[in-house]
């Protein structure tokens, strides 16, 4: 099972990957806690993979970045 990130219908969604063809999830794998056994809940749509765009798997919460050229000061 391969968790993928894509966009459909101008929306981006979490699907399941499967040969040529995405299954859409309901939620995002990300909402609920993974516990052993854990098995996402199909919302039913189903897409052919060049009707999609492959998205990042998520999205960042922050961006944290640090300049090189401010070295010196950083010490």
């Amino acid at each position: 099972m391969r968790i993928v990130r894509f966009k459909a219908d101008d929306r981006p969604r979490y699907g399941l990957l499967g040969g040529n063809s995405v299954h859409s999830l309901k939620v995002s794998p990300f909402a609920q806690r993974a516990s052993i056994g854990y098995q996402p809940a199909l919302a039913g749509d189903r897409y052919r993979l060049d009707e999609v765009k492959l998205l990042a798997p998520c999205t960042p919460s922050k961006v944290i970045c640090l300049g090189v050229n401010y070295r010196k000061p950083c010490r």
